[in-house]
């Protein structure tokens, strides 16, 4: 990927979260999104 594309990841559980941390590692240059579900959202 180049510098400045995004990454979506959808689902934590499993390899989810394995997978966004590891890409954030390979590719610093990329914004990496988890998207995961939430029973109660909160915004801060």
């Amino acid at each position: 990927m180049k510098a400045g594309e995004k990454l979506v990841i959808i689902g934590c559980g499993g390899v989810g979260g394995p997978a966004s941390v590891l890409s954030k590692k390979l590719m610093p240059e990329v914004e990496v999104t988890n998207i995961r579900e939430e029973k109660h959202f909160i915004v801060r």
